[in-house]
């Protein structure tokens, strides 16, 4: 007969036990349980190499369902631990949907700026620090939370953080679908003013967006001077080339 496969308690505690042989760490048994975890033993789990990225996001919703066990909150820098290996790992889907639960859930959601401030001091690797806030621009974005989409831009914006173009289209698409369409005009020349390559798509997002909610026709709409500033922009860098 077969080996029964360990249930799900148990392969958590194979982890935690990982964690207690450690001779850096010690617990106050010699069997590890979940009340002897600290937040270091935490960190240590979700950053382990060998474990597979799979396992890590297993351990954490553990603790999350089971959190009246351990002694501790997770708190953001436990978060953050997990944000990176899903990162480090490719599994950005993962990171968004956990990114989601903490800049929008109401029983756990951080403000922008908490986010901003920890990533900013806890963060050095430039790739990981871009991807991130990038995943918040779409995050609020899909969120349809729209002031914290702008205030994450203009933060990468003012930061150096490289900003994805596919992510700005994305928001564009997202405004112009909720009856933006001025908002998504001003992103857009935004996004010309900080030095990124728009594509021809992202135009056409926008300029449909104004076809259809017929701006050309409202002369005493301040918006059009917005519109005429963008197409000086626009001309003047030659990203119509391909147009003409």
């Amino acid at each position: 007969m077969p080996p029964s496969k360990p249930n799900q308690t148990q392969k958590i505690g194979d982890l935690i036990t990982r964690t207690h042989n450690n001779p850096h760490l010690t617990t106050s048994s010699s069997q590890p349980r979940l009340s002897d975890l600290t937040p270091n033993h935490v960190h240590l789990i979700l950053s382990d190499p060998p474990l597979k990225t799979s396992q890590c996001i297993d351990f954490f919703n553990f603790l999350l369902n089971n959190h009246s066990s351990i002694s501790f909150n997770l708190d953001l820098h436990t978060h953050f631990v997990l944000l990176r290996r899903l990162i480090k790992a490719r599994r950005f889907t993962d990171a968004k949907n956990h990114l989601n639960s903490l800049s929008t859930n109401v029983n756990l959601r951080y403000p922008f700026s908490d986010l901003a401030s920890f990533v900013e001091n806890h963060c050095v690797e430039p790739k990981i620090l871009a991807k991130l806030f990038n995943l918040m621009l779409k995050v609020y974005s899909d969120s349809q939370k729209f002031d914290e989409a702008l205030e994450t831009f203009n933060y990468m914006r003012n930061n150096g953080v490289k900003i994805n173009e596919t992510i700005c289209t994305i928001h564009l698409i997202a405004l112009v679908r909720c009856d933006q369409v001025g908002s998504a005009l001003e992103f857009l020349c935004q996004m010309v003013e900080s030095g990124i390559e728009v594509s021809v798509f992202s135009m056409t997002v926008v300029v449909d967006g104004l076809c259809t909610k017929r701006w050309w026709v409202e002369e005493s709409n301040p918006i059009l001077l917005h519109s005429a500033h963008w197409w000086m922009l626009v001309l003047r860098d030659g990203i119509l080339g391909s147009w003409i």
